[in-house]
C-alpha cells in the first residue's frame, strides 16, 4: 500500500510547519493512516518526526510525534537505524508518556546502546 507522493509531501510539510497545532494535527493524520503507508513512507515519516522531536520546543507536539512513531512501529517497517535520532532526546526531560514511547522503541527495535534514560555519545 501507499498513500502516494502528493499526500506524503503534504504530510511532511505539515509535520515541519511552524505552527505547533498544524504539527500535532499532522501527527494525528499519520496515526490515522498507519496501515496505508508503504515501507518507504513509514521510514521517511519516522525520520522526519523523530528528527523534529529532537528539536521540538512544544511538549504536546513532541508527545504527538513520539506517539505517531510508536504507532508506526507496529508496521514492522522500522529498525534501529531509522529510530536512531531518539538517542539525541534528553530522556530525563521527557514526560511520562514520552518516556514510555522512547523506552518501547529502544526495547522493541533493539537500538544499539539503547538504554532508555542513558544518553548515547
Amino acid at each position: 500500500m501507499s498513500v502516494g507522493a502528493s499526500n506524503m509531501i503534504k504530510l511532511v510539510h505539515s509535520l515541519t510547519d511552524d505552527d505547533p497545532a498544524v504539527r500535532e494535527e499532522a501527527c494525528g493524520g499519520v496515526t490515522d493512516w498507519v496501515s496505508s503507508f508503504s515501507r518507504a513512507e513509514v521510514r521517511l515519516l519516522t525520520t522526519v518526526m523523530l528528527t523534529a522531536a529532537t528539536v521540538e520546543t512544544t511538549a504536546s507536539c513532541r508527545e504527538c510525534q513520539l506517539h505517531a512513531v510508536y504507532e508506526l512501529a507496529d508496521t514492522t517497517f522500522l529498525d534501529a537505524e531509522v529510530v536512531a535520532p531518539i538517542r539525541e532526546l534528553d530522556f530525563e526531560s521527557l514526560g511520562p508518556s514520552e518516556r514510555d514511547y522512547v523506552s518501547y522503541l529502544w526495547a522493541e527495535l533493539d537500538v544499539e546502546g539503547g538504554n532508555a534514560g542513558e544518553q548515547a555519545d
